[in-house]
């Protein structure tokens, strides 16, 4: 990051799209959030195309977990998955952190 860029609040982008489905044009939008067009126009293009704000496919610095399975978590999870048939994803997800 620039040492002038600026961390926008999710609060703040979410009332992007709502300002541009109200009829706003992007100028307006930047002129009442105090926001770059350039980030007007991505947090858009990514609400068109995701229908969220932020990018899902951009990897969270926020995380400590390794975004990538290696080899043995996939044998891990197959084994885990074939002795308990019905876990959902989200006792999978546990399950390979506390491994």
């Amino acid at each position: 990051m620039s040492p002038h860029a600026s961390v926008v609040s999710d609060d703040l982008k979410a009332c992007i799209p709502a300002l541009h489905h109200q009829g706003y044009s992007v100028q307006n939008i930047c002129n009442i959030l105090a926001l770059r067009k350039s980030l007007v126009y991505k947090t858009l293009a990514i609400f068109s195309k995701c229908g969220v704000i932020n990018n899902p496919h951009q990897s969270s610095c926020i995380s400590s977990h390794p975004h990538i399975l290696s080899q043995a978590d996939c044998y891990f999870l197959q084994n885990l998955i074939d002795h308990r048939h019905t876990l959902y994803l989200d006792e999978l997800q546990q399950e390979l952190s506390t491994k």
